[in-house]
């Protein structure tokens, strides 16, 4: 074999397994965890506790009534996707048999905010009319319960938070500041 052959057939080899093993690492779940949880951040302490439930709404008119309380993990029920009515076209709205919901957020000081999920949707904040573009993007932590979160920087008002393509009818929802 040709010498600039072999090296290249070894770069690729090896680009390869470094991405085989940070797709793993990124996918690490629980599963792999056994009994250790791990230690969650200040910001996402509140994960642990989920006394809080709402039920989302279908469409822009009643997600006013569902208000996210800022730093409570709440149980969220969704609704089938040909039940809802997306004020913004969803980059990823999902199937029919995917779920989605809509509620209000609230923000009083401005700042990156982070919005945690139990399981996969799509994540979009709205605001007049328009999905705001979001700062930073991650998985939960390892060893943790936390599937997807996403940052957005926020200043004082009213939100609409949109989840869209979610597998799930029910998830863990947390909207918090970070410090």
């Amino acid at each position: 074999m040709r010498p600039a052959l072999a090296c290249s057939i070894l770069a690729l080899v090896t680009l390869s397994a470094c991405h085989e093993t940070e797709t793993a690492t990124a996918r690490e779940t629980t599963e792999n965890c056994g009994d250790t949880m791990s230690a969650l951040p200040s910001e996402l302490a509140a994960w642990t506790y989920q006394g809080n439930a709402w039920t989302s709404a279908t469409d822009l008119s009643n997600a006013q009534d569902v208000p996210v309380t800022l730093g409570q993990t709440a149980d969220a029920t969704l609704h089938p996707t040909p039940e809802m009515d997306f004020p913004v076209a969803a980059e990823k709205p999902g199937t029919n048999e995917d779920f989605g919901g809509l509620a209000k957020i609230t923000v009083k000081k401005a700042g990156t905010y982070r919005v945690a999920l139990g399981d996969d949707a799509w994540i979009d904040i709205i605001s007049e009319g328009k999905a705001l573009p979001s700062s930073a993007h991650a998985h939960g932590p390892a060893c943790s319960t936390i599937h997807k979160m996403v940052d957005f920087q926020l200043v004082p008002g009213h939100y609409i938070l949109q989840l869209a393509g979610s597998p799930t009818d029910k998830m863990p929802v947390l909207v918090t500041r970070l410090p």
